[in-house]
């Protein structure tokens, strides 16, 4: 991976917003975290979102970069088209589907619906977002795409969003242009693992493999933007992608 094009790339992404990065290290799973949220920005742009950083501080975009700390004290990514906002977070808390285990996930990039996440601390507290207001995520990892992984992503998605391991989607998503849960990963797609990703549309298992994604984001160098849309379904674009 390199990280000085990524970090590059970043640094003009964050420009064409008007903004900077708060912290913009060189540790290749930060960089790669910023860059999963960066290019889910990117998708909701090409598909005609205005994107819009929301709650900087002191002019600068602060990225949540674990799992400590709450989504208020971060900036985030606001998207608006005709009557639809949704938000962009990094690192976002959310309850599990299964209420019953009172279980709550960190996502890397959570795609939440607009207002879901309070904007100062509430006086009764606060968790996580409530399941059925979050849209889709992103998962975020720095290394080769092999079958443990890919069982680990397909079991965060179950427990998340079972849905999309059901052959359907939640109304209205693809309206919205949404992109479905996806494994993102600067490593390739090692061999054991690619029968097993190709079979999943045959088990109804609606989820996006990105790997590589050190390549894809060194696209953003030159003007700060994408051209097409890296998370987008192979229906929706003709991508040379294997997924």
């Amino acid at each position: 991976m390199d990280t000085a094009a990524i970090r590059d790339a970043l640094v003009k992404f964050a420009r064409r917003h008007k903004t900077e990065l708060d912290r913009l290290g060189s540790r290749k799973s930060q960089l790669l975290e910023i860059g999963s949220l960066a290019v889910c920005a990117e998708h909701y742009r090409l598909f005609d979102y205005e994107v819009l950083p929301k709650n900087l501080k002191r002019g600068s975009f602060r990225v949540k970069l674990g799992s400590r700390g709450y989504p208020w004290n971060f900036s985030w990514f606001e998207c608006v088209r005709d009557s639809e906002i949704v938000e962009l977070h990094a690192n976002l808390s959310v309850f599990s589907s299964y209420r019953m285990d009172d279980g709550v996930y960190v996502v890397d990039v959570g795609v939440s619906k607009g207002g879901a996440v309070p904007l100062c601390k509430p006086t009764e507290g606060w968790r996580a977002v409530e399941n059925e207001k979050l849209i889709t995520f992103a998962e975020a990892k720095s290394l080769v795409i092999y079958p443990m992984l890919l069982a680990q992503f397909v079991g965060i998605v179950s427990e998340i969003t079972p849905i999309f391991l059901t052959n359907n989607r939640p109304s209205g998503f693809q309206e919205g242009d949404h992109f479905d849960p996806a494994l993102i990963s600067i490593g390739y797609l090692h061999a054991t693992a690619h029968k097993i990703a190709r079979a999943y549309p045959e088990r109804g298992y609606l989820v996006k493999i990105v790997p590589a994604m050190d390549m894809k984001l060194s696209l953003l160098r030159s003007e700060g933007r994408l051209s097409a849309s890296v998370l987008a379904r192979k229906d929706e674009m003709d991508l040379d992608l294997p997924f």
